[in-house]
C-alpha cells in the first residue's frame, strides 16, 4: 500500500531481474551517438548496476537530480542543462519501450517532470585574438597543428577530425564539403569548406603541391 500511495509499482515487474543497462543497450541505436551518451550517464548514476526491480519514479526522480547537480573531477557541474534535457529524454523514451515490450507495468518516467532546455544558452565561440594566438602557438608535431587549423575552420570536434577520411571529402560547383556523421549526435552534415580551410587540407595531404589537384578517392584516413 505505502508503495502505491509512492506510485512505486515495481513489485508489479514481471521482469524485475532483468538488466536494465544491457536492454537499454540493446536499443540505443534508435538514436545514435546522443542516446548513447545518455546511457553512459545512466551507468554513472547507478554504478553499472541496475534491474527493472530498482526503476522506479524515486529511482528517477534521483537520475533527474544526478543530472542536473552531479559535478565532475574538476568541481563544475558535469552535465550542461541542455546535456541534462537531452539525457534525461532519451531515457524516459527507452522506459517507455520497456513498458510496451512489457518488461514493466508501469511506466515510472510518466510521473518524472523533463528538464526545461535553456533556449538562451549561446554556444562559446573563439575571438578573432584567440584564434590567432592559438594558429601562431608551437607545435612540435606538424600534423596537430594541421588537425587544429582544421578544427579552428570547420569548428568540428577533436573526434570528428580525428575519423576524417577521404570519401568525407566532395567537390559541388567549385567548392569542396565535408559530408561526415558527427561522432557526438550520430546526425550527418554537409560541411562546406572555407578557403583557408581548404588550405589546411592541401598542405596536409600534398605538403609539396601547391596546385589545384582534387581530392583522391579511397578509405585512407587524412589524419590517424
Amino acid at each position: 500500500y505505502i508503495q502505491s500511495v509512492k506510485k512505486d509499482f515495481s513489485f508489479l515487474a514481471l521482469n524485475k531481474d532483468v538488466d536494465v543497462i544491457s536492454y537499454f543497450e540493446s536499443h540505443k541505436s534508435y538514436k545514435g551517438k546522443e542516446c548513447d551518451a545518455a546511457i553512459k550517464s545512466f551507468k554513472l548514476f547507478c554504478d553499472d548496476e541496475c534491474t527493472f526491480g530498482d526503476v522506479n519514479v524515486a529511482f528517477l526522480t534521483a537520475y533527474r537530480k544526478f543530472l542536473l547537480k552531479s559535478k565532475g573531477e574538476d568541481g563544475f557541474r558535469r552535465y550542461a542543462q541542455n546535456t541534462a534535457s537531452g539525457y534525461l529524454k532519451h531515457i524516459k523514451r527507452l522506459l517507455k519501450i520497456a513498458f510496451a515490450d512489457h518488461l514493466i507495468d508501469f511506466d515510472p518516467s510518466e510521473e518524472i517532470e523533463g528538464i526545461k532546455w535553456d533556449h538562451s544558452c549561446k554556444r562559446e565561440s573563439l575571438s578573432e585574438e584567440e584564434i590567432m594566438a592559438l594558429k601562431n602557438a608551437p607545435f612540435k608535431d606538424l600534423e596537430v597543428k594541421r588537425a587544429v587549423e582544421l578544427a579552428v575552420e570547420t569548428g568540428l570536434r577533436r573526434d570528428d577530425v580525428l575519423n576524417l577520411k577521404w570519401e568525407n571529402i566532395k567537390k559541388s560547383g567549385g567548392r569542396y564539403y565535408l559530408n561526415i556523421t558527427i561522432q557526438k549526435t550520430g546526425y550527418k552534415v554537409r560541411l562546406p569548406l572555407s578557403q583557408e580551410a581548404v588550405a589546411v587540407l592541401r598542405a596536409w595531404i600534398f605538403p609539396d603541391s601547391h596546385t589545384d589537384k582534387p581530392v583522391p578517392s579511397g578509405s585512407s584516413k587524412v589524419y590517424s
